[in-house]
């Protein structure tokens, strides 16, 4: 058994994570508003950190709770982790978030 507090206090985070990503690119209209300018680049930064982060997260949960969670979602082989279907559906959410119930099924 593992411990569920832990388990809601890291999905808390990411869902925090998550909200400051979307309120962070809430004005980027194309790719080139992260590239043209300086201050796009450093909020593309923090963006791709944030969801690195959230995709360490992610693994946490994995590794505390053995693999219950995220049973056909997540895969983890050795060293080579893999997070492309929580993270695709996460990405998902951010853009159309009517579209996403992968990451609700989990909380």
């Amino acid at each position: 058994m593992f411990d569920k507090t832990l388990v809601l206090s890291i999905l808390q985070q990411i869902g925090e994570a998550l909200e400051t990503i979307q309120s962070r690119s809430a004005h980027i209209q194309n790719p080139n508003d992260f590239t043209s300018s300086p201050a796009g680049k450093e909020k593309m930064d923090g963006i791709c950190m944030l969801f690195s982060a959230v995709g360490e997260a992610l693994k946490h949960i994995d590794r505390i709770t053995t693999g219950s969670c995220f049973p056909d979602t997540l895969k983890l082989t050795g060293k080579a982790q893999s997070v492309s279907g929580i993270s695709s559906r996460i990405i998902t959410s951010i853009l159309t978030p009517s579209r996403c119930s992968g990451f609700a099924r989990i909380k």
